[in-house]
């Protein structure tokens, strides 16, 4: 098969995937559906998640060998935009982006046999425990310890923003092994292990996001994920991975946002005609287009590069800064178009705002991102300009 054949039967598979994702959130996840979520405890519905995994989407990057489809990052990047943009809680990037990936690249052959396939029928329930007060990204910034004993670890310290802790069996936890900067390990540790104390917290979103304390958590040596020092460059890698994912979500948020104020200003009328003729409102709209365009092309170019495994850090960090500080500021400018139309919760505009805050904020900001993007420069000006990108590729 050439090059283009492979790139058509590609796109022809995500669009039939798109289309099967927008006929299940049509039927299931209507706005009132997704209102009475957010103030259910549980903070999303189960059933929705059986048929997440009926319909294979919690195994897409699970081998299959451990029971998943085996398929890239561009397949589960066009099922998390639909979903994102239709606003449907789940924990998703909790279990299946974050604690999978980590479990999948840092676990042994017993602990991906153990948990993938569990994963990716929707049996398990996990969540990832990375960050800490301050919620700095950082290798310095863990400082719950891990000691060893002779029959495993003990924990002492706290995570922060762990999401869907409260349903989760099993915690992944970044933890420091040693003083070493690079000293980190990854363990699984049982939710409802003796010591293991959840708060939630309040959030913008209203997403279930937990503070979690760890006091004198012991688990067992079998619960290691990661030996000291080995830990990080998974972890680089699975935030990369979530931060890509996030930049899709956006943009989908984007689109959504957009199509609305467009249908919205051809039918809104003053003074005798629809608001959609007046000069000021079509170089509002000519914004917003651009915003999502700028961050449609980065992300693509993002997924496509980790997807086909090459090193995109840069593309990861462009499309984030950019995603990050677009789609928000494109809804602000819908706000402003749907006056007080768009601030009425029974309309989706407000819940597409605070999602987009959501994930402008997770996987790193876009001042983060920034500074990534500069140490980048500042320390190989060559291979942050490095020749041979990927081509992009097709944005519808």
């Amino acid at each position: 098969m050439t090059h283009e054949q492979d790139a058509g039967a590609s796109r022809q598979a995500e669009a039939l995937l798109r289309e099967t994702a927008a006929r299940f959130v049509a039927r299931e996840c209507s706005p009132e559906v997704v209102a009475r979520l957010e103030e259910d405890p549980l903070g999303y519905a189960p059933e929705h998640w059986r048929r997440l995994a009926e319909l294979g989407w919690l195994g897409l990057l699970v081998p299959e060998e451990h029971g998943g489809a085996g398929v890239s990052l561009r397949e589960l990047a066009t099922v998390v935009g639909v979903l994102g943009a239709a606003g449907l809680p789940s924990p998703l990037f909790a279990t299946v982006v974050e604690a999978g990936t980590l479990i999948a690249l840092a676990g042994e052959e017993q602990q991906r046999r153990r948990w993938l396939p569990a994963l990716a029928g929707g049996e398990a329930l996990l969540s990832a425990a990375l960050l800490e007060p301050g919620a700095d990204i950082a290798p310095s910034a863990v400082q719950m310890r891990a000691t060893a004993f002779a029959g495993g670890f003990r924990l002492r310290g706290q995570k922060l923003f762990v999401p869907y802790a409260h349903v989760a069996s099993h915690l992944v936890c970044l933890v420091r092994a040693d003083d070493a900067p690079q000293g980190l390990s990854l363990l699984l540790v049982p939710r409802v292990a003796p010591g293991v104390q959840l708060t939630r917290l309040r959030t913008t979103n209203g997403d279930p996001q937990f503070a979690v304390a760890f006091t004198d958590v012991d688990v067992p040596r079998s619960a290691l994920l990661s030996a000291s020092g080995a830990a990080w460059p998974h972890v680089e890698a699975t935030l990369d991975r979530g931060a890509a994912l996030k930049c899709a979500e956006l943009v989908a948020l984007g689109q959504r946002a957009l199509d609305l104020t467009l249908a919205f200003v051809r039918e809104r009328t003053q003074f005798g005609q629809p608001i959609g003729r007046f000069q000021a409102v079509h170089h509002h709209c000519a914004d917003m287009s651009c915003l999502l365009e700028q961050a449609r092309v980065l992300t693509a170019q993002a997924i496509w590069r980790l997807a086909d495994g090459r090193e995109a850090a840069r593309e990861v960090a462009l499309a984030k800064v950019k995603a990050s500080e677009g789609i928000p500021a494109l809804l602000r400018m819908a706000h402003q178009l749907h006056g007080g139309v768009g601030y009425y919760t029974n309309y989706p505009l407000e819940m597409l705002y605070r999602r987009s805050m959501a994930a402008a904020a997770v996987y790193g900001s876009a001042r983060w991102h920034r500074r990534r993007l500069a140490h980048l420069l500042a320390t190989d000006a060559a291979r942050f300009r490095r020749a041979g990108a990927h081509p992009l590729p097709p944005t519808h």
